[in-house]
C-alpha cells in the first residue's frame, strides 16, 4: 500500500542501491526536482536540514520520473487588486501549473483550510490576493 500523497513507482524501474560499502549507499533522486527520491536508512543521522547533507548522492538516475507541478491556490477576500493580481498570476504561472481560486472565506485559518481542500496535490503554493507575482518566480 502506498501512503496518501505518495507516488507508486513500479519496482522494475527502481534503481538498485548497493548496501555493501558506505560510498555505494547513496541517496538517489529519481526525478529532476527530486520529488521522488530513494533514501537509505543510513542517511538519516546525516540529515540536519536537508537530504543533501548526506555526502553520497547519485544524481545519474534523476530522469527516471517526471515531477508533477504543485497546485497554486489564489486566496482572495474582496481585495481591490484581486482580479488584476489573479490574472497576472495566470499569465506568469498558468502554462505549467494548475491554478485554483478561493474567494470570500472569513479568517486566515479558514482560508488555508479552503485552499487545502481546493488543491488536488499533497502540497500547494498559497498566493494571497494582496501579492503581485513577479515573472521570475520559479514555481
Amino acid at each position: 500500500m502506498v501512503p496518501a500523497g505518495s507516488v507508486a513507482i513500479p519496482v522494475n524501474t527502481l534503481p538498485t542501491v548497493p548496501l555493501w560499502r558506505e560510498k555505494t549507499k547513496t541517496v538517489v533522486p529519481c526525478s529532476p526536482g527530486a520529488g521522488v527520491t530513494i533514501v537509505p536508512r543510513v542517511a538519516i543521522p546525516y540529515v540536519k536540514k536537508q537530504v543533501y547533507d548526506y555526502p553520497y548522492i547519485d544524481k545519474t538516475k534523476k530522469n527516471l520520473r517526471n515531477d508533477s507541478p504543485l497546485d497554486i491556490v489564489f486566496i482572495s477576500n474582496g481585495e481591490v487588486n484581486a482580479d488584476y493580481n489573479y490574472e497576472k498570476l495566470r499569465f506568469y504561472a498558468g502554462d505549467w501549473n494548475r491554478i485554483k481560486r478561493v474567494d470570500r472565506i472569513n479568517g486566515r485559518v479558514a482560508a488555508y483550510h479552503a485552499a487545502a481542500m481546493a488543491s488536488s496535490t499533497p502540497w500547494f503554493f498559497a498566493v494571497f490576493a494582496k501579492l503581485e507575482v513577479v515573472d521570475t518566480f520559479d514555481w
